[in-house]
């Protein structure tokens, strides 16, 4: 479990138990708070009652109460709303605990008015509260066995000169001593069991992050978190989703001519300079597939607006950044329809999409021309009018028959 040692229960790795200590000063915050609320209205009641009735000596217990428990009880609960206070949240419940029976202790002790009977019948309280601290108050298993013998002591200094058989007093002296080392052990056995748990549900809240984290390297946001759901199949239909393909001219050849150290470098330079700009025009990136690029906008968690100039855009901006590559020409071409979009896969997710406005966004790079963007008659009458289009001679696209297709001009503002 990664502990340090079984008599502390401490955590071999400082930021894990810093970790430890943090979850649980919520906990301990909101008891001291209640702790401190109870005894004030608690010691308001009596003294109420007290203040009434007058009944002989009500003035000591009144002060008691104000002057010293109260101070005990909210000292605490002020000092957690100091970052200081926060930090030493443990200490300071011990702290608190410890003050409260002790100087309940001292006054069954020292008070000459009480019964000895009722001295030491209260003096075994001790059992009890010492259980509930334990059950209620974490605060480590070193404090909690500390915090034991304070009680030990002062039970001892209670019935000390209380007139009781010898043999009675031994076997109160040793029944609280008997209790005390099983809820010393109780109180390791929960802490032990307290933090086996806490370390492994962040464990597995640590493994379902990175599981996210790799699915959404792999996965658009929205698409990653319908997986994770566990909805099977993912199917979407898209209206209209604008396609577009960027592919690099000529890299087959250049490929042989680098090492493939180099290869890899240069493309994963152009392609993260892509996913960039993507991310800027609203595109999501479907794949790469060799040295060719793929993205789609008008996904259901698409950014809203005129799309398709968008996409228009997104290529001019593509082949900007092409010109910083010395020795790199690039094809683009766009088009828009309806398609079918899903995942796929058992062991490797891609999310992909298919249907004729695919294929023929991908024959409008393959016919197009290095340098230049090719889209269908379709983007030239849907897009901005700002936008300047050339029309191109109509073109034959394999299995398609033939079909009109534009340039787009080069002299074209590229502002979104």
């Amino acid at each position: 479990m990664n502990y340090r040692q079984y008599r502390t229960l401490e955590y071999i790795e400082p930021s894990l138990e810093q970790a430890w200590l943090e979850h649980r000063k919520p906990q301990l915050i909101s008891i001291l708070k209640w702790a401190a609320f109870a005894a004030i209205i608690v010691s308001v009641l009596a003294s109420a009652r007290d203040f009434f009735l007058q009944w002989d000596g009500w003035l000591h217990p009144l002060a008691f109460r104000w002057l010293i428990i109260i101070p005990l009880v909210c000292t605490p609960a002020i000092l957690t709303n100091t970052t200081r206070g926060i930090q030493r949240v443990h200490d300071i419940m011990f702290v608190f605990i410890g003050g409260v029976w002790l100087a309940l202790m001292l006054i069954f002790r020292f008070s000459p008015a009480l019964d000895p009977v009722l001295k030491v019948n209260t003096a075994l309280l001790f059992v009890p509260v010492q259980a509930i601290v334990i059950a209620l108050f974490p605060m480590g298993l070193r404090r909690i066995i500390l915090l034991a013998m304070i009680g030990i002591a002062m039970f001892a200094l209670v019935i000390i000169n209380v007139p009781m058989a010898l043999l009675h007093r031994m076997m109160s002296f040793h029944a609280v001593i008997g209790t005390s080392i099983v809820l010393i052990i109780a109180s390791g056995l929960l802490e032990y069991q307290s933090r086996a748990n806490w370390l492994t549900t962040r464990m597995l809240n640590e493994e379902q992050y990175k599981s996210r984290k790799l699915l959404l390297s792999i996965l658009p946001d929205n698409i990653a978190d319908r997986l994770i759901a566990g909805e099977s199949p993912i199917a979407d239909h898209v209206d209209e989703a604008i396609v577009l393909f960027a592919d690099i001219v000529g890299f087959t050849a250049m490929s042989t001519k680098f090492p493939p150290e180099v290869i890899v470098r240069r493309l994963n330079i152009i392609f993260s300079e892509f996913d960039d700009l993507a991310k800027q025009h609203g595109f999501t990136k479907i794949k790469t597939i060799g040295d060719a690029y793929m993205a789609v906008s008008g996904l259901p968690w698409s950014m809203p607006g005129d799309q398709i100039s968008a996409a228009v855009r997104f290529g001019q901006d593509i082949l900007d950044t092409i010109h910083h590559h010395e020795g790199v020409a690039i094809r683009v071409g766009i088009h828009a329809g309806p398609a079918v979009a899903g995942v796929i896969g058992k062991d490797k997710f891609i999310y992909d999409i298919w249907g004729e406005t695919v294929n023929l966004a991908s024959r409008m790079e393959s016919t197009g021309e290095p340098g230049r963007i090719q889209v269908s008659s379709f983007i030239e009458q849907m897009s901005d009018p700002s936008i300047q289009f050339t029309k191109r001679s109509s073109v034959a696209i394999k299995g398609m028959g033939t079909r009109d297709t534009y340039w787009v001009c080069d002299t074209t503002t590229h502002s979104t």
